[in-house]
């Protein structure tokens, strides 16, 4: 009867641990600012950056060397009144960070196998956070005068890590997270 009693408060401590542990770790929700859509003369061009992403345990694990891969997803629609609005372009664009403990350098690296290496945290995290004038379409396709609009919103991939080691890093599964949709409408 006693080993009944003592089961049962485990399995309710667990059961509180794992309906408490997500309220406190979502704490800051991540969310896109300073959303731009501008042109050059011959493309569209995005600047945009993520900001309140990066937990405490999602740090630790980054100095750990668990590789985090941030995920943009952007979208140009063309305005049209009684009808569907049509989807003009899409790319996902996806940049990694990694931790190298021996050189004490940090790596971001772009979804074209590009990477930037950087001594400092901050400037690290700003650079896998951040788009730069990203071009997603030529100004060939739009027409003078039509309304479109740009969709935005960014995620963090799920890491798999090797050998079973998410038993002992129970907290990159909460790692994962989508910011909504942000809209920027613009007149070409």
């Amino acid at each position: 009867m006693k080993f009944r009693y003592i089961l049962f408060l485990c399995v309710i401590a667990v059961c509180c641990y794992w309906v408490i542990l997500p309220v406190h770790s979502s704490e800051t929700e991540a969310k896109i600012t300073d959303f731009l859509v501008t042109s050059t003369e011959d493309s569209v061009l995005v600047f945009a950056k993520v900001t309140d992403c990066f937990t405490t345990d999602m740090e630790k694990a980054i100095f750990a060397g668990i590789p985090t891969t941030f995920t943009f997803f952007i979208h140009l629609y063309q305005e049209r009144s009684y009808w569907w609005d049509k989807k003009l372009a899409a790319i996902e664009i996806s940049q990694t960070i990694k931790y190298n403990r021996v050189r004490q350098t940090f790596y971001v690296f772009s979804a074209d196998g590009k990477f930037t290496a950087f001594h400092d945290f901050a400037r690290a995290k700003t650079a896998v956070t951040e788009l730069n004038g990203v071009a997603l379409s030529s100004l060939r396709c739009l027409k003078k005068g039509e309304g479109y609009y740009v969709m935005i919103k960014a995620g963090l991939k799920k890491e798999k890590l090797p050998w079973h080691l998410e038993y002992l890093f129970p907290f990159v599964s909460l790692w994962n997270f989508e910011t909504k949709w942000h809209r920027q409408p613009f007149v070409y």
